[in-house]
């Protein structure tokens, strides 16, 4: 009954490692040759490897000839859902500076000098004053007046005792409470543009196009593609908050990793197509149960390392509910405005569906390989993946019912059809 609304137990497992990464934070967060960390980056590699073993070329090149298929397809994942956010972000004034995410940066560097760093963020979001090399700089307070200039108005004198009386907060925990709200916002809203410039999934995007009835060989081109594409454009998108001044590396460094950890291990996977290609059609099933173990896992250490360093301190339960409620917003704008597209360039019915299912959906896989490379600071991941997986999940339980749905039609116009060839 579950899998009918898309809650596969890879769904429900993502959901289980966050709840044991909360339970259990430092098991996860150890670092060293033989943690569990090393063994997830040894893991996406193998999926990617897996990935290029499994590739069918003959489909790849019937594939080809859509050309506007593939344009659209390509529009969408890189330049429809950055500019929607980017816009959103600028409406809603939410456009995180360069001194959020610094601070956001200096949380996830550790429990000795993260607080320190984002202490002085106040209501404005401002991290201090920013030096040419942009990083934050930390103020100074004169321990002879008591003055606290830059997090609040105006400091308040406790003479008689009446704020305690009073029920009055602490001005300095009042301050500390206005930066992780100010720092799981930044994260927040910097984790759904990481979702915006990332790549098309490949595998429930192929499925889903062929339980609806569409154009697979397209599918399989458009959303291989753009895993590819997705190496180069997602850290150029990123650049735009997240670089080596902001708690990001370097692009020519990010660019290196993802090459080493995804497109080497895919060329390897095409090489050894010829010899191993019918062992890993053979096993798919068990390969994808590997793929989707190693995202588990992933997921697990990326979390344990966000909980071990409290970047989720100031999280609600009402902000998880609005950001589920905009992942879905956001998918069916996506999904609206591309059939509206598909519409107006008068699609076939088969190469509508892969149009719409790829151009729609992204993947976690790239995203969580992603994340682990663009940034210095490997505890901010959990934070900046959390829209990707609420996406994920979401999209894959609203395009199951819309692939069924399609299904259905398919079949209909196909007994139709029929019906009308006997009569005729």
């Amino acid at each position: 009954m579950l899998k009918r609304f898309g809650l596969d137990g890879f769904i429900l497992s993502l959901f289980g490692a966050i709840f044991l990464a909360w339970l259990y934070p430092d098991f996860g967060a150890r670092d060293g040759v033989f943690s569990l960390s090393t063994a997830a980056n040894v893991g996406v590699s193998l999926i990617f490897f897996f990935y290029g073993l499994r590739l069918n070329w003959e489909k790849i090149r019937s594939g080809l000839a859509n050309v506007k298929t593939h344009l659209v397809v390509m529009a969408s994942t890189f330049l429809l859902f950055p500019l929607l956010i980017l816009a959103t972000m600028s409406v809603c004034g939410t456009f995180p500076t360069r001194a959020d995410v610094a601070a956001l940066e200096a949380k996830a560097s550790g429990p000795g000098g993260g607080f320190a760093a984002i202490a002085e963020v106040g209501e404005t979001g401002k991290v201090g004053e920013r030096e040419e090399t942009g990083e934050p700089t930390q103020n100074v307070q004169n321990s002879e007046n008591g003055a606290n200039e830059e997090v609040g108005e105006s400091t308040q004198n406790d003479q008689n005792g009446e704020s305690e009386a009073s029920g009055g907060t602490d001005e300095p925990a009042a301050t500390a409470r206005n930066a992780d709200r100010r720092v799981v916002s930044t994260g927040i809203w910097l984790g759904i543009f990481f979702l915006a410039a990332l790549p098309s999934t490949v595998s429930s995007s192929v499925v889903m196009t062929n339980i609806a009835r569409g154009n697979v060989p397209a599918a399989i081109f458009d959303a291989s593609f753009s895993t590819l594409l997705g190496v180069f454009i997602t850290p150029l998108w990123m650049r735009i908050f997240v670089d080596a001044e902001t708690g990001g590396r370097g692009f020519g460094v990010v660019l290196l990793s993802l090459t080493a950890q995804a497109i080497l291990p895919i060329i390897l996977g095409v090489l050894a197509n010829r010899r191993w290609g019918e062992f890993s059609r053979r096993n798919e099933k068990r390969l994808r149960k590997f793929d989707q173990a190693t995202i588990v896992l992933i997921v697990y250490t990326s979390f344990c390392n966000s909980f071990a360093e409290k970047m989720f301190d100031g999280l609600s339960g009402g902000t998880l509910l609005g950001l589920s409620l905009g992942m879905v917003a956001l998918f069916f704008v996506v999904f609206g405005i591309v059939y509206v597209v598909c519409r107006a360039l008068r699609f076939s019915r088969e190469d509508a569906v892969a149009t719409l299912f790829c151009g729609s959906k992204k993947s976690l896989v790239h995203g969580v390989a992603t994340s682990r490379v663009i940034l210095s600071a490997p505890n901010m991941a959990g934070i900046l993946i959390l829209p990707t997986m609420i996406y994920h999940a979401l999209q894959l339980i609203i395009v199951s019912v819309i692939a069924q749905r399609f299904a259905k039609i398919a079949e209909r116009e196909e007994a139709e059809r029929a019906r009308n060839g006997a009569n005729a």
